[in-house]
């Protein structure tokens, strides 16, 4: 099934008939283009379970000069549990977008059109480095995706690993790492 409209520079919405919605505001795209949403098998995504359908969001490639917001319907989640949209960079791999949820749909804001959906971590098993904190060893290790990984100390706060870098061997030679960035001193 594939839904789609015609958008340009003034914005607009085009949306699956009890799925997900896109809503692009005005001046996100400089010319008129037929936006697709189409509902696609749900992948497989190390670390996270599907809790619905995933849509390809076309044409595949589109760019935005701000971002536009989708809404993605989900279920399959239990209490505690927090669902996120998954959505794919321009490179194919699958990141966790910066999620809000209200009324069974979760709500997060591209840059790019690419396939995405809603997901959730999935349960961590005794074959997993980890389950919770407390499996993982030593101050500042705390367990993700159901691996433990050490908390990188930059400027005065911890913060989970992917930044530039850590350490100052993180970056190439006659760099520091400052703050969480590769910079020369």
């Amino acid at each position: 099934e594939e839904e789609g409209s015609e958008i340009g520079p003034a914005g607009g919405e085009v949306s699956v008939p009890g799925g997900a919605r896109l809503t692009v505001p005005p001046g996100a795209l400089a010319e008129e283009l037929r936006l697709t949403i189409a509902s696609v098998d749900a992948p497989g995504i190390p670390g996270y379970q599907p809790v619905g359908a995933f849509y390809e969001f076309g044409p595949e490639g589109t760019t935005f000069s701000t971002p536009v917001a989708v809404a993605i319907p989900f279920d399959g989640v239990t209490e505690g549990e927090r669902p996120v949209v998954l959505w794919t960079t321009p490179q194919g791999d699958w990141i966790v977008l910066a999620t809000t949820v209200g009324d069974g749909v979760l709500h997060a804001e591209v840059d790019h059109f690419s396939r995405g959906g809603p997901g959730r971590s999935r349960p961590c098993t005794a074959d997993d480095a980890c389950r919770t904190e407390n499996d993982c060893l030593g101050d500042n290790v705390v367990c993700r995706g159901c691996t433990c990984y050490e908390l990188a100390r930059c400027s005065d706060e911890w913060v989970d690993p992917g930044e530039d870098c850590q350490r100052d061997k993180d970056c190439p030679d006659e760099q520091k790492c400052i703050f969480c960035t590769c910079m020369e001193e």
